[in-house]
């Protein structure tokens, strides 16, 4: 790594992770380029002193000029670990827009993320601006509007001692829970401590003898909606019951669950009132098709069960990217095979593996792959308190 001293004399900008004391720089340029947000107070899990590494920074004639955050964070999708990393607080300096500092950054990104290995990024943040450089939006974010009536009319009249979460015996049931489901992101310890600070959010659970459950609350909506919720079903009802009666006057709350059927899932649909429907999660972005499709060639092979034999060859046109992919009796992902070729945008590729609607509502696949829409999207989701 160049010193700051042969940074400023170059003429070429770098682009290099943070050294922890550019921490007070790189906070004073990312909350000067977002304006209104707290960062240390509402994202501190995610650019924090400790870790000021993991922001990369574009250095140009030995000042900071943008930086964009890259957390490590692994996805779980259908049981199967897919590391990759969390990008935010993708920042330029007001002063040095227009000169693309923001392009060079996220095309510095894939290169780096390609060397450590990931396989997947996840982004939240405005589709047209991140579109071009891979991210889709997709996953599957399972939307209850879960009512009082229903609830009591379910038999869940009982007070579940709600109380905020705390102690190192709740928070390593929380992450037991969070951990062995088959969506969402790996927590360690560090992270959940970091994620309970957060000032969007507050994570409730039971007390006392009671089965242990969980919610996590958005304080940024009126209604303090339910943005997560686990654990033992009947306990979980309980909580959403108090959650719903400690707001005045109201008498509903929405409630967003994984894509997945649990105890859960079916709780949430006999209590709501409201109804329910489906809506994306992050926007995402894969890094290398090929190691992504191939570790979750078992998943897929289960979620599918037998197809019609068929097969193709998935192009991804922007980052120069293929992977060949079989099905029948089960799902099989190589690096080269025949039969039709699929080029597609590295976005819309995101899509097609990862959206959010069914195949066919989404786009034309040219040649057509009638197989494709029985193995894609694939669904999977993370909660909004894990967002970098």
């Amino acid at each position: 790594m160049l010193s700051k001293s042969e940074e400023t004399v170059m003429a070429k900008p770098v682009i290099r992770p943070a050294q922890p004391s550019e921490y007070d720089e790189l906070l004073k340029l990312v909350t000067a380029a977002f304006v209104t947000v707290d960062f240390e107070t509402n994202w501190g899990h995610a650019i924090n002193r400790k870790h000021a590494s993991d922001q990369h920074v574009y250095v140009e004639g030995g000042r900071l000029a943008g930086n964009f955050g890259m957390t490590p964070m692994t996805l779980i999708i259908g049981g199967v670990k897919l590391p990759g990393y969390g990008i935010g607080a993708v920042a330029t300096d007001p002063n040095c827009r227009g000169k693309g500092i923001m392009s060079a950054m996220l095309k510095h990104s894939q290169d780096w993320m390609t060397e450590q290995g990931a396989l997947v990024a996840m982004l939240g943040g405005k589709r047209s601006r991140y579109g071009r450089w891979g991210w889709e939006i997709g996953g599957q974010a399972l939307n209850f509007g879960v009512s009082l009536e229903y609830l009591e009319a379910n038999g869940y009249k009982q007070a579940s001692g709600r109380k905020k979460l705390e102690s190192d015996a709740e928070l390593k049931k929380w992450l037991a829970i969070s951990n062995r489901r088959g969506w969402g992101v790996v927590r360690s310890v560090e992270w959940a401590k970091m994620l309970l600070c957060r000032g969007f959010y507050s994570v409730y659970c039971t007390s006392g003898k009671t089965a242990f459950a969980f919610i996590v609350v958005n304080n940024r909506n009126k209604d303090n909606a339910v943005i997560e919720i686990g654990g033992d079903a009947k306990a979980a009802a309980c909580l959403l019951r108090d959650q719903i009666l400690s707001v005045p006057e109201s008498k509903q709350v929405s409630v967003t669950h994984g894509p997945c059927c649990d105890s859960i899932t079916e709780m949430l649909i006999k209590v709501s009132g409201w109804g329910f429907n489906v809506n994306p999660s992050w926007q995402i972005k894969i890094v290398d098709l090929y190691k992504t499709l191939k570790a979750l060639e078992g998943y897929l092979t289960r979620r599918c069960g037998k197809l019609v034999p068929g097969k193709a060859t998935l192009t991804m046109t922007g980052t120069k990217q293929s992977a060949h992919i079989a099905w029948g009796a089960k799902i099989v992902v190589s690096k080269k095979g025949s039969g039709p070729v699929v080029k597609l945008s590295d976005m819309e590729m995101a899509r097609l593996v990862f959206g959010t609607p069914a195949l066919d509502e989404i786009f034309a696949l040219k040649p057509s792959v009638t197989g494709l829409k029985h193995i894609f999207p694939i669904p999977w989701h993370i909660p909004p308190i894990d967002g970098v």
